[in-house]
């Protein structure tokens, strides 16, 4: 029988031979193939069961936070990836295809019920009621006193309303004091009617057609435009606290109830769709066959076990794994009765 050393050499060495480079896109290959023939004959629901999966994307989507290291790296490299835009000449068209341009301007543009909803929400704010009172008031202010159409149309009638005007100033120097109290009074009074008569107005008047349009428009000012002149506004600054803001949203949407219902949905739809299919078809349909597999998975682990392989790793973990094998195989064998020291011939 050969000493245990020789059988263990003899075993990494045959094992380290399969990792060769010149073997090792057969080698893997042949698991592929393998292993792809045994998925055929198992189910999606039964390798991995909807429990197990909803409880991993659970651990791993909801409950473990983002390490600070990686948002740190995002965080730079979303800086990094600004520069390059903010000098690249490259036109929009290169890079949105109209085609696609028009498809997405068509979604908008159907999206009736959630535009009427937008536009709801954006009247009936107190930001849109400031902006309509001030349009109001500077705009029936300016037809007050400045040359309008009236009396323009009446020759020497401008010369007579400003002459009017600075009289009037000079005589009563709170009148138009007066006058823009009114003003401001009739607008607040009627503000409320306004806003709702514009809602009416945008809901009437924004509709495909006009969707449309205006997308037409915008590309206009797009086809012309590059990469860098579309960013040049942004700044590492405003990019690292609109990421911050994502994170912070983040974070607390991932902790809420309704995080979890829409996991446990898409795993619950995920299943009604593909759980009876056999595994192997299912990769199929991803386009993950068994000759993509094994090419991405050779493209990927020949660097890592050459180095594995150079740096002696690859061998000390064969060893590490077979040694316990030989020391128990060999114990096993020593401890039986023809194998004890006072059975064996004396080699003298």
């Amino acid at each position: 029988m050969l000493a245990k050393d020789a059988l263990l050499a003899a075993h990494v060495e045959y094992e380290l031979q399969q990792y060769a480079p010149e073997r090792l896109p057969a080698a893997i290959q042949d698991e592929v193939t393998a292993l792809y023939a045994w998925l055929a004959t198992v189910k999606v629901a039964d390798l991995l069961p909807p429990p197990q999966i909803t409880a991993w994307l659970q651990r791993n989507v909801l409950q473990r936070p983002l390490p600070a290291a990686l948002v740190d790296f995002i965080q730079e490299n979303l800086g990094v990836a600004l520069e390059l835009l903010q000098e690249d000449q490259t036109l929009i068209p290169a890079i949105l295809p109209k085609p696609a341009y028009d498809h997405a301007v068509a979604a908008v543009g159907e999206m009736g019920d959630f535009r009427r909803q937008v536009i709801h929400e954006i009247v009936r704010s107190s930001v849109y009621s400031r902006l309509v009172a001030n349009v109001l008031y500077f705009g029936i202010k300016t037809f007050l006193v400045t040359d309008n159409g009236m009396a323009r149309a009446i020759p020497g009638a401008s010369s007579l309303l400003r002459l009017s005007q600075n009289a009037l100033n000079a005589t009563v120097p709170q009148a138009e004091k007066n006058v823009d109290k009114q003003l401001i009074a009739f607008i607040d009074d009627n503000i409320q009617q306004t806003v709702a008569e514009s809602e009416d107005f945008l809901d009437r008047t924004l509709d495909a057609a006009l969707v449309q349009r205006m997308g037409d428009e915008l590309w206009e000012s797009l086809s012309s435009t590059t990469l860098a002149r579309l960013t040049r506004s942004l700044d590492k600054h405003a990019v690292a606290a609109g990421s911050d803001v994502i994170q912070e949203i983040w974070q607390h949407l991932r902790t809420t109830a309704i995080a979890d219902d829409i996991l446990e949905a898409v795993v619950r739809s995920f299943y009604l769709r593909y759980g009876k299919q056999d595994v192997r078809t299912l990769l199929e349909q991803l386009s993950l066959g068994a000759e993509v597999a094994g090419e991405e998975l050779l493209a990927l682990a020949a660097p890592l076990v050459e180095q594995a392989r150079a740096s002696g790793y690859l061998e000390a973990r064969l060893r590490a794994r077979l040694t316990p094998f030989y020391d128990q195989y060999f114990a096993a064998a020593d401890s039986t009765p023809e194998n004890s020291p006072e059975n064996r011939p004396d080699k003298t």
